[in-house]
């Protein structure tokens, strides 16, 4: 019989480690760990966004790429109509 090679050993550990050598095998780690991401980036941009005055739903941008980056900038500069209500101040 021919010996296994280091970098094959580590291969059949870790498919049997992930559970790929299952028969039933579906990965449920693809799937968690991307809802637990979104999870994670859109209740904070959720909460931002109500309190900022702007609609709840414009976090969904923070999971755009490259417009999340335009989103950011947009929350940091832009005049929140919850702070003009609160002090009446006259919009910049």
């Amino acid at each position: 019989m021919q010996e296994k090679k280091p970098w094959e050993v580590l291969l059949e550990w870790l498919s049997g480690l992930l559970g790929l050598d299952s028969p039933s095998f579906f990965p449920f780690h693809l799937l968690i760990v991307p809802i637990l991401g979104l999870i994670v980036i859109l209740i904070p941009f959720w909460k931002i966004t109500s309190k900022a005055g702007f609609p709840g739903w414009l976090s969904l941008l923070s999971i755009v790429p490259l417009i999340n980056i335009v989103f950011l900038f947009f929350l940091a500069f832009a005049q929140w109509p919850a702070l003009t209500a609160k002090t009446d101040l006259p919009a910049r």
